[in-house]
């Protein structure tokens, strides 16, 4: 007989569902308790980018209106599955944090369950799952993104890379069409998932997430206006502002040197995963290591590729991927040591976010708390007659708390077209084209008389206008700063 050929071997007897399954039960509940306690922290610090989703959440559930303002609709949110799924909780509960705490268990727990399959296909060891949830909610650039899709598109990347190396192109298909509604650009590190781990049926996993993501595009493109968002096009780089590439030291570093830190040894431990996996790249283990390693270089070579401006969350699928990477690489290696450095890391992370609840993420580029433009927003009606006010620059707590009356170019058509415009121009004439017929459906809108302005002391220390009102308002990475209101 053969020394590989195990025909005539023994097999050992297949354990019953409820032992299967222990390991995959104990690693979702473990992600769902990771996700409560973690929203218990962060309920009153979402970042004021969750703000714009929660505002489209809100219209959603309670007029069935898709945008910012309830008299026009809107193409700027990324993340129509994310929004769905928010609208359901929150016309449930009735309550903006509550609906993003239980979506971030539930996606935790997803994470868990298919991180422990993931961990049994490849044969590493029961601490993977636990080492990946235990990395994805302490690790600081990953939390800050708390109430977008974040962590709904980390489930769904490991959904997309569990599924792919069992072979299943059915169930991989309709989930690399789910990464594309949590956020166009996931077609990228979920389509390097599905070459590196799908032997067979590729093109039907494509073709079925094409269709999945297709119904939803189609129809955004005939109702919204646009086949991709508006905001892919305005969140660019300009020409001496930072970018993908020089963020991280430009603009992290300088105003969060130890989250910048925390969050650079997830990515680092991911790359030196990467290196022991590839030594051992025969094995099974080490190709799922480097599919996702892979994966997460991919997307942010993407996003640099197209001049996308770093928000902080851009970042999070790279991260994400690298401590996967780095969870197998532990899980394979095993020793206390390695557990014990990924359970000191979790815990110093932790302790360095600040006393709880905390008061602001441990790593958001905003001029204000969230909780302080929601009560601003709330004494905008009664100050302005209940006439719309243009935002300073950062809206979305604003527009949330004063029910829809500040605005700018992500809910008004009028302001955003200009910019738009702007774009379309400077893109060359295979790009004109090509925007010219995404927008090709795109009503024209006229922008908006708006008597009243809202600015940063910081930046206009004397606004032209009638004095209305002026609010202190601090970050800590920032520090203090006002809030004005005048009318023109």
């Amino acid at each position: 007989m053969n020394a590989t050929d195990l025909s005539g071997v023994p097999t050992e007897k297949r354990p019953e569902p409820t032992q299967r399954n222990r390991l995959e039960w104990w690693a979702a509940g473990s992600g769902a308790a990771a996700g409560a306690g973690l929203i218990l922290l962060a309920h009153r610090a979402l970042a004021d980018d969750a703000w714009i989703t929660l505002t489209y959440v809100r219209n959603l559930a309670e007029h069935g209106h898709w945008g910012l303002l309830l008299d026009q609709t809107s193409n700027t949110q990324t993340s129509p599955l994310n929004a769905w799924l928010l609208t359901a909780l929150f016309w449930a509960v009735r309550s903006p944090a509550v609906a993003v705490g239980v979506l971030l268990a539930v996606t935790l727990a997803i994470t868990g369950w298919w991180s422990a399959r993931l961990a049994r296909r490849i044969g590493a060891s029961a601490a993977m799952p636990f080492a990946v949830v235990a990395l994805l909610v302490t690790t600081p650039l990953v939390v800050s993104t708390i109430g977008l899709e974040t962590y709904l598109g980390i489930a769904v990347l490991v959904g997309v890379g569990y599924h792919a190396l069992a072979g299943r192109s059915w169930a991989t298909g309709a989930l690399w069409g789910l990464a594309v509604l949590c956020r166009p650009d996931l077609v990228v590190p979920a389509g390097v998932l599905v070459v590196v781990l799908l032997r067979r049926g590729r093109v039907r996993a494509a073709a079925i997430g094409a269709l999945l993501a297709l119904l939803w595009h189609v129809w955004s493109w005939l109702r919204l206006g646009g086949f991709i968002p508006d905001t892919t096009f305005i969140k660019v780089s300009e020409p001496g502002s930072p970018t993908m590439l020089t963020a991280p030291l430009e603009l992290f570093w300088r105003y969060y040197p130890v989250s910048t830190a925390l969050t650079a040894i997830t990515v680092g431990a991911g790359l030196c995963g990467g290196i022991w996996a590839w030594r051992h790249r025969r094995s099974t283990w080490a190709r799922v290591a480097l599919a996702f390693l892979l994966a997460g270089w991919a997307h942010w070579a993407a996003l640099l590729s197209i001049d996308a401006y770093p928000q902080a969350w851009y970042f999070a699928p790279l991260v994400a991927c690298s401590a996967m990477t780095a969870s197998i690489v532990i899980a394979e290696v095993g020793g206390v040591l390695c557990c014990a450095g990924t359970a000191l890391l979790a815990a110093f992370s932790l302790v360095s976010a600040g006393p709880a609840p905390w008061a602001a993420m441990p790593l958001v580029f905003n001029m204000a708390r969230s909780d302080q433009y929601l009560a601003i927003g709330a004494e905008i009606p009664a100050l302005t007659g209940g006439n719309r006010v243009r935002g300073p620059g950062e809206i979305e707590a604003l527009a949330y708390g004063s029910g829809g009356l500040v605005v700018d170019h992500f809910g008004d058509r009028g302001l955003i077209k200009p910019l738009l415009d702007q774009r379309r121009e400077r893109s060359g004439l295979v790009g004109e084209d090509l925007l010219r017929l995404n927008w090709l459906h795109q009503r024209n809108a006229s922008p908006p008389r708006l008597d009243y302005e809202l600015h940063f002391a910081s930046i206009l220390p004397d606004p032209p206008g009638r004095h209305i009102k002026t609010w202190p308002i601090d970050l800590p990475a920032r520090g203090q700063d006002e809030l004005v209101l005048v009318e023109r």
